[in-house]
């Protein structure tokens, strides 16, 4: 079983933060998407083989859960790995993590799928994928 990597890396910035001082929800959401663009180049499916293929990966579920809150000045630190893959579809887990004390922020279990972006039908990960993400299988770390 694979260990978590990492995805992505940040300074909170005082514009993303809110009222309260917080690093607010939508940026959250931006960190675990720029990590989410790693995990699937990870994989393979990296601008280049969408250009060629014309395969891609469609969001299904996000499901996200805010542990600590964030500030301005925070350095962050993003680490990934996939809980399964099944015949069309990837589940991930990305956890936030503040990278000075290494508190976990939140975590954002999320749900793809692969299709084809001519069709917008989904279809089956191809093989050199699904063996990519086997062997990025993570146990559930959410604590």
């Amino acid at each position: 079983m694979a260990g978590y990597f990492e995805t992505q890396r940040g300074v909170v910035q005082a514009w993303e933060c809110d009222h309260m001082g917080h690093l607010n929800t939508t940026f959250y959401m931006q960190k675990f998407s720029e990590a989410g663009a790693q995990l699937t180049a990870r994989i393979g499916l990296t601008r280049l083989y969408m250009d060629e293929s014309g395969g891609g990966m469609a969001a299904l579920e996000h499901i996200i859960k805010y542990r600590r809150e964030l500030r301005a000045g925070d350095v962050t630190l993003v680490e990934s790995g996939m809980l399964e893959v099944g015949n069309k579809t990837i589940r991930f887990l990305h956890r936030l993590l503040n990278a000075t004390t290494l508190e976990l922020a939140a975590t954002m279990e999320g749900v793809a799928c692969y299709f084809d972006r001519n069709t917008r039908k989904s279809e089956p990960l191809p093989d050199f994928m699904r063996a990519k993400s086997l062997a990025l299988i993570v146990e559930r770390k959410d604590d």
